[in-house]
C-alpha cells in the first residue's frame, strides 16, 4: 500500500541541463507536457517532461504525491517515471513518452481483435494500481503507448 513515506529519496533526481524540451503535447490539471530528450550517458532517450507548478504547500504535497506513487508502480501498462528535478516553483517529472493518444490509436486499429486487447491492457494496469491500493482519479486517452513492451 502507498503511504507518505520516503519514497521520493529513492528516486532519481534527474539533472536539468541533461534535458532539452523539443515541443509541447498537451496541458492537464496539475500541469503541463512536453516532448524532450533526456541525454544518458552519450543518448538521447525521448521522454515526456511533465511540469508540475508547486507555489505553495498544497501544490508541493500534490507533486510529492505523484512522484511517490509513480515510484511505486512498475507494470507495462503504466506509465514510467524516471526521475525528476526541481527548478524555481516547479517541478519536473521525467517519464516515459507515449507515442499517441488512445483515441489516434483506435482510429487506424478498428478490429474486434486489436480494441479487445487494448481493452485488456488498460484492465491488466489498473488491477496492477489496485493491488497496490492505488486507484486512478484522471483516467484519460491522451497518454497511450502503442509500442509492445
Amino acid at each position: 500500500r502507498v503511504t507518505p513515506n520516503n519514497y521520493i529519496n529513492y528516486i532519481t533526481v534527474i539533472n536539468p541541463k541533461d534535458i532539452t524540451t523539443k515541443e509541447y503535447v498537451n496541458q492537464g490539471a496539475f500541469g503541463c507536457v512536453w516532448k524532450a530528450l533526456w541525454r544518458q550517458e552519450g543518448r538521447d532517450r525521448t521522454i515526456a517532461l511533465k511540469r508540475v507548478t508547486a507555489r505553495d504547500e498544497f501544490e508541493k504535497r500534490a507533486a510529492k504525491n505523484e512522484i511517490e506513487i509513480l515510484s511505486c508502480l512498475n507494470h507495462d501498462h503504466i506509465v514510467t517515471l524516471y526521475g525528476y528535478y526541481m527548478k524555481d516553483d516547479n517541478c519536473f517529472l521525467v517519464m516515459e513518452y507515449c507515442d499517441s493518444s488512445l483515441k489516434e490509436y483506435l482510429q487506424y486499429h478498428t478490429s474486434i481483435a486489436e480494441i479487445r486487447a487494448v481493452l485488456i491492457a488498460i484492465a491488466d494496469g489498473l488491477a496492477y494500481a489496485a493491488s497496490r491500493h492505488i486507484v486512478h482519479h484522471d483516467l484519460k486517452v491522451m497518454a497511450f503507448s502503442s509500442d509492445e513492451r
